[in-house]
């Protein structure tokens, strides 16, 4: 999984096989030991409704993400684009790359 983060902007791009984990109902997490521990981690929250959240605690940042939209990142096949939501101005994305993502490409 890597973090990116723009202006307006904060992306989560994960593997195909960190997308399978997360459709069984596994969480994604990436430590790292910079001085202090920091942690990133996406977490399938069941099917509830309501969009995707980021939440900030010291040290971490978690995103859940109810699980209808790990399907829909499933179902969509190999896609740049992935799946968002808005937070005021900022866009948050969960995307899978693409450069490994043995997927097809659906036609749309």
């Amino acid at each position: 999984m890597n973090v990116k983060f723009s202006e307006n902007a904060v992306i989560f791009k994960i593997s195909e096989e960190e997308l399978y984990r997360l459709s069984s109902g596994q969480d994604v997490e990436n430590i790292y030991a910079l001085g202090d521990t920091i942690c990133h981690r996406i977490e399938s929250v069941g099917d509830q409704k309501g969009e995707m959240m980021l939440v900030i605690n010291d040290m971490s940042m978690i995103l859940h993400v109810p699980m209808r939209h790990i399907k829909t990142l499933l179902n969509i096949g190999k896609n740049r684009e992935g799946i968002h939501t808005n937070i005021g101005d900022t866009k948050l994305s969960l995307q899978v790359d693409i450069r490994k993502d043995s997927r097809k490409r659906m036609k749309g």
